[in-house]
């Protein structure tokens, strides 16, 4: 297969930079004039990113630049739109908030890279305007939390996926706070992830992320009873060169010594040869990071396997070089 190591995961670990001075964050340095249009084609992040979380096709303004109608649906407020001046994009982890927890250390381009993310989806997202500035503004989990209380263990997950991303670091209040959420450590908010590589031994930014949980707990476990729901899901980063790309997601599990081919509706025993490979998921094209749900249920008893990703664009296959290890007892 395209993978046989077996490496040691490790969960992501908190930071510990030392807390950044409010007193000299400047929002200009993060979006000097307003939203950037990395692509140029003159739809800025803005409106991109109304356009990928659209629940329905958006209408463009006449010069194709603005996005004029829509439907988008905020966790946070459990409120849906269709009027896009009614919603803000809302940086997850606010801007302020992010300077005072390392980003202040970042070179220009880093900080306006951040501010315009649409490749990691918990970055940027749709909320009503007034929640956004009146409510929430540059408060972190330990001041606000959303009037939606069953978007919180989301909220907190999200908020701990982006920070591991950008390596930045929490006080211990803001600690204290997303373990309450979590109802365990800080470092089970995030999916266990692996950086990706290609057969070609070309580089690539992409990573897979995988995440167990057990039961009603919030955050992900590296071990989880059989006795009890179990939810497994698979987040995928693309490398940003792979957005647009039609692309073939794979997912092999190594039970024993026999490999299997994952569908969304069976195991299919695997040869180990690329030709034999059936997609999980075929002809997706990645407008930003997707997450999918691999197993939700019950299991009849203790089980230990590997998970293997990858995804294949028509002119390379990327793939996780170690494996998941997922422990059930």
């Amino acid at each position: 297969m395209w993978a046989k190591s077996v490496g040691t995961l490790c969960l992501l670990l908190s930071h510990s930079l030392p807390a950044q001075s409010i007193e000299d964050y400047d929002r200009a340095q993060y979006v000097q004039d307003g939203w950037g249009d990395a692509d140029g084609d003159c739809i800025n992040t803005r409106h991109e990113v109304l356009i990928i979380e659209s629940l329905v096709p958006v209408t463009l303004s006449s010069g194709g630049c603005f996005v004029d109608t829509g439907k988008w649906r905020d966790p946070a407020t459990d409120q849906v739109f269709t009027d896009p001046r009614e919603v803000d994009i809302d940086h997850h982890v606010p801007l302020a908030e992010a300077h005072r927890s390392g980003a202040s250390l970042w070179s220009p381009e880093q900080k306006q890279a951040f501010a315009n993310d649409m490749l990691l989806a918990p970055a940027l997202m749709a909320m009503d305007d007034y929640t956004n500035r009146r409510l929430k503004s540059a408060k972190d989990p330990a001041q606000w939390l959303p009037p939606n209380s069953e978007y919180h263990c989301d909220y907190v997950r999200n908020w701990v996926e982006v920070k591991e991303a950008y390596e930045l670091n929490y006080d211990s209040a803001e600690r204290e706070a997303i373990e309450s959420v979590l109802g365990t450590v800080l470092e089970n908010g995030a999916r266990q992830r692996i950086s990706a590589a290609t057969l070609d031994g070309a580089p690539t930014a992409a990573s897979f992320g995988l995440g167990l949980r057990g039961g009603k707990q919030c955050g992900y476990v590296a071990t989880a009873s059989f006795a009890e729901p179990l939810e497994l899901t698979l987040d995928i980063r693309p490398d940003a060169g792979d957005l647009h790309e039609e692309i073939n997601i794979y997912v092999v599990a190594e039970v024993g010594n026999t490999l299997f081919v994952l569908t969304p509706f069976d195991l299919l025993p695997w040869s180990g040869m690329l030709s034999d490979l059936v997609p999980y998921i075929s002809s997706l094209t990645f407008a930003q990071s997707e997450t999918f749900t691999l197993f939700s249920g019950t299991l009849g008893g203790p089980e230990t396997f590997k998970i293997y990703v990858a995804y294949g664009t028509p002119t390379k296959l990327v793939y996780s070089p170690v494996a998941f290890e997922v422990i059930i007892e």
